[in-house]
C-alpha cells in the first residue's frame, strides 16, 4: 500500500505498520492531530512537540523530547534527553535521571516559581547548593563542605561536632564538641560595700572549659567578710578538682604581706582570695583591712 506524502491529503487511514517501511527520517507529530488506533506499534525516532497526556502511563524508551511536555505520570526504561522543559505532574520511576551542569544563577535541579534556588553542578565530582541565585554551599571532590552566605547551626542542644574519629588515651569520657559561648558579665565582690569605679569581665566558652578575664576598681568601701569575686558559670561539681586564679594587678588589698592566690572550689561560682604563708597554710583576706580604693585584675580557667 502507499503512503501519501501528505498527511492533511490522505483519504483513507494508514497503518501503522508502514511507517517504518516508508519514512527513513524522523516523523514529527506537530499540531496536526494524528490517531494511533488498537494496533501496538513501535515507533523509533520519534520527536514530540508540546504533547499533553491526560491520563494514563507513558513508557519512553530512547526518545528526545522538545518543547514542554505534560505527563501525569513518567516511566523511563531507557536513556532519554530532553531538550526543553518537563511538567510531571504524577511520578517519575527513572534508574538515573541526568541533569545539565547549571549554575548559581540557573541550577539544574530546581523548584516551579523560584528557579535560581536548587541544586548545580559546578566541576567534577562537586555538587553546590544556591539560594537566590547565590552559592550558599559547596560539597567539593575531596568531600569538604564549603558553607559561603549562613553559618552552621546546631539545631538541637547537646548535639555538636563528633571527633570520635580520632585516637584517645584511655580516660577519653566524649569527644562531642557540643557548646562555644562568648560574652560578658559584672565581677563584684560578694561581701562588703563597695562603690564600683570599673566592673568589666569577658569570658569565652569552648564545651565545658570556661575562660573568663575581669577587673574591679572601687573609690570607696566599707563593712567585712571574705575576699569573693563572682564567676558567670558554676564550677563543676568534683569533690577531686580545684582551680587556681592569677592576677595580673593588685592595689589596695591586704594580702598580710603573703602571697595572694585565687581559689575556686569544686560546685562553687566565685573566686576565693586567699593568702598563703611560708609553711602553706592559708588564709582568706578579709575586706575590712582592704583600701578605701583599689583594683583588682584576675583571670582564672575552670571547668563547668
Amino acid at each position: 500500500m502507499a503512503v501519501p506524502n501528505i498527511f492533511g491529503s490522505a483519504t483513507a487511514a494508514i497503518p501503522l505498520s508502514q511507517l517504518d517501511t516508508n519514512f527513513a527520517t524522523a516523523i514529527t507529530l506537530g499540531n496536526t492531530a494524528v490517531y494511533l488506533g488498537n494496533t501496538t506499534t513501535s515507533l523509533g525516532n520519534v520527536t514530540l512537540t508540546n504533547v499533553t497526556i491526560s491520563s494514563g502511563n507513558v513508557t519512553i524508551t530512547g526518545a528526545n523530547v522538545s518543547g514542554t511536555a505534560n505527563v501525569s505520570t513518567l516511566i523511563v526504561t531507557g536513556n532519554q534527553t530532553s531538550l526543553g522543559n518537563v511538567a510531571i505532574t504524577g511520578n517519575i520511576s527513572a534508574n538515573i535521571a541526568t541533569f545539565g551542569a547549571g549554575s548559581n544563577t540557573a541550577p539544574a535541579i530546581t523548584t516551579t516559581g523560584d528557579t535560581n534556588t536548587g541544586i548545580f553542578f559546578p566541576a567534577a565530582d562537586t555538587i553546590a547548593f544556591t539560594e537566590g541565585g547565590v552559592e550558599s554551599m559547596r560539597i567539593d571532590a575531596s568531600g569538604n563542605v564549603t558553607l559561603s552566605t549562613g553559618n552552621l547551626i546546631i539545631g538541637t542542644s547537646g548535639k555538636g561536632i563528633d571527633f570520635s574519629a580520632t585516637s584517645h588515651p584511655a580516660g577519653m569520657t566524649s569527644e562531642l564538641l557540643a557548646d562555644y559561648e562568648e560574652g560578658t558579665w559584672t565581677p563584684t565582690f560578694n561581701l562588703g560595700a563597695f562603690t564600683y569605679t570599673l566592673q568589666n569581665g569577658i569570658y569565652t566558652k569552648v564545651g565545658n572549659v570556661v575562660h573568663v578575664t575581669g577587673r574591679i576598681d572601687w573609690s570607696a568601701k566599707s563593712g567585712s567578710g571574705i575576699g569573693l569575686i563572682n564567676l558567670p558559670f558554676t564550677a563543676v561539681a568534683s569533690p577531686t578538682i580545684n582551680y587556681s586564679c592569677s592576677y595580673g594587678y593588685l592595689k589596695g588589698v591586704d594580702t598580710n604581706d603573703l602571697q595572694l592566690i585565687g581559689f575556686l572550689e569544686n560546685n562553687a561560682a566565685y573566686i576565693g582570695m586567699v593568702w598563703v604563708n611560708d609553711n602553706g597554710t592559708p588564709g582568706f583576706t578579709d575586706v575590712s583591712n582592704w583600701d578605701a580604693t583599689g583594683v583588682v585584675a584576675f583571670s582564672i580557667t575552670y571547668q563547668v
